[in-house]
């Protein structure tokens, strides 16, 4: 039986977050580790990435460009606040 963190390690190497992990690195190697205000734009993302990204975040988005930022939790009215992952 695998461990929860076996489990979390496996989901996070699935092939649909691949491009995900490249452009994190790239924008962690050009801003020194600093991400402070760098966006990680996923341009055409396939449905899988889609799905994992979303999967990833709690959040569902229908749209051909996904960025970090488009996940960012939000205070709403209608829900409990949620904490700016930002932060």
């Amino acid at each position: 039986m695998s461990s929860p963190a076996e489990k979390q390690l496996a989901l996070l190497a699935k092939p649909a977050f691949a491009r995900l992990w490249k452009q994190a690195r790239a924008v962690l190697e050009r801003t020194g580790g600093s991400i402070g205000a760098a966006a990680i734009v996923l341009s055409a993302p396939t449905q899988d990435e889609r799905i994992a990204v979303s999967g990833l975040l709690g959040r569902h988005r229908h749209s051909t460009n996904t960025t970090a930022e488009d996940y960012v939790p939000r205070k709403s009215s209608r829900r409990r606040p949620v904490p700016d992952a930002r932060r």
